[in-house]
């Protein structure tokens, strides 16, 4: 005869305990935004991978939309730190350089704010708009996966906690040198998509034989794509500024 949970009334499997206090802990009150920005930080370099599936349902899409709008604004502040303190770096390394063979030095030139925090905003949403598409597009379509681009939209943007985090970091790091923001922010993107990929191998159930497949092509047009857009956000700004200084 077959028992049931006092809890709940689901039927119990012979020898195991019912589950339901265990996912009642794991809820996720989706009203309060700002106590969930609190602790997705606070959860996920401690149990990523539980962390992202906790958070990564559609009933947590305002907070994947929120996560996405800050990554998209950390990024741009990084991009623009980055190339300041690239164009800084290289200067002082061309002056190095001239100055042992005894030529002339260059006086380092200021990078402005706007142009380069746009298009890293730009190109962080292009990315993740078209991770999202792409994981849609080969993982339900081609591989038959029952996940949809809001679910993905969820998985994606929530993980952007460990994005805003480490880009933090990179910016942090693009005042000591360039070098050493962009190994940071190579760290985190690493990071990034192995929380990820473990979540859809755990969680979203892709086909483990198929993953490696589908996230190569995910990830190779992902960037494709997200280059596409950075090339025409950059070309559209010098050609405003090339316009600008004719006019």
């Amino acid at each position: 005869m077959a028992k049931f949970c006092t809890k709940c009334g689901k039927p119990l499997k012979e020898g195991k305990p019912c589950d339901c206090e265990k996912n009642k802990k794991e809820e996720v009150n989706t009203n309060n935004i700002g106590e969930n920005i609190i602790n997705i930080f606070k959860e996920i370099f401690i149990t990523p991978f539980d962390t992202i599936k906790k958070y990564s349902n559609t009933n947590n899409i305002k907070l994947a939309f929120i996560l996405s709008g800050i990554s998209a604004l950390v990024f741009g502040l990084f991009t623009y730190l980055f190339m300041d303190s690239l164009n800084k770096g290289l200067t002082e390394d061309i002056n190095e350089l001239s100055n042992a063979l005894g030529g002339s030095l260059y006086s380092v030139s200021n990078v402005p704010f706007f142009e380069p925090f746009i298009i890293g905003v730009i190109t962080m949403i292009a990315f993740l708009f078209a991770l999202c598409l792409i994981s849609r597009l080969f993982m339900s379509t081609v591989f038959k996966s029952e996940k949809r681009f809001r679910d993905y939209l969820a998985l994606y943007g929530n993980a952007t906690s460990i994005t805003i985090l480490t880009m933090i970091l990179a910016c942090i790091g693009c005042f000591i040198s360039y070098k050493v923001g962009i190994v940071i922010a190579l760290i985190g993107t690493i990071l990034y998509f192995v929380s990820t990929t473990q979540t859809l191998l755990k969680h979203y159930k892709i086909n483990k034989e198929r993953i490696p497949y589908s996230l190569a092509l995910t990830i190779t047009t992902t960037y494709i794509i997200t280059f596409i857009v950075l090339v025409i956000a950059v070309s559209t700004v010098i050609a405003n500024q090339t316009s600008t200084m004719y006019y």
